[in-house]
């Protein structure tokens, strides 16, 4: 089962606990959001996809929220 976790951090501590969650699943890459920026249509064929963030103001950051709207997964996918 093929996991992405995608991440957003601006400080590090999201980064750190994508890397610890990454650590204890099997054949799990990251991704962060900032390399989906210039991307049109974000397609993830992966088994499970998980998102790793701060809360903002009782929100996600605009650029994680971006990133989802323009994704396109795996019909059966686990997210």
């Amino acid at each position: 089962m093929s996991t992405t976790l995608y991440y957003f951090s601006a400080t590090g501590n999201s980064l750190t606990t994508a890397k610890l969650l990454a650590s204890q699943l099997d054949d799990c890459r990251l991704v962060p959001v900032a390399s989906t920026k210039n991307l049109t249509k974000v397609i993830d064929e992966s088994d499970s996809v998980g998102f790793v963030f701060p809360i903002y103001y009782g929100n996600m950051p605009y650029p994680v929220r971006e990133m989802i709207s323009k994704m396109v997964f795996k019909e059966d996918a686990y997210i």
